[in-house]
């Protein structure tokens, strides 16, 4: 049994209204979701290479001895608990 017909005709167009707005909404939305989903894999990705390259960098510093923890925190605005963790 559709429940529709007894529904008057008046009330049931704002509902098709609404039903047209939302699928325009989803239809525009999808994309715009799918592009943010891809410029975070692509952005997490080169995040990963320069930490690398930068864990890289402040570690071959404190070999050489001439920059102490203070030194490194500020160069790398990073904290102390990150420069030793990163040092172990």
């Amino acid at each position: 049994m559709r429940l529709e017909r007894f529904i008057p005709a008046q009330l049931r167009r704002p509902r098709i209204l609404w039903m047209v707005l939302g699928a325009l909404l989803l239809v525009s939305l999808v994309p715009i979701a799918l592009y943010h989903r891809q410029v975070l894999r692509l952005s997490q990705g080169k995040l990963a290479d320069t930490e690398r390259v930068q864990q890289a960098e402040l570690t071959r510093m404190r070999a050489t001895g001439e920059y102490t923890i203070a030194d490194l925190m500020e160069v790398f605005s990073v904290g102390r608990a990150t420069v030793y963790r990163i040092l172990e």
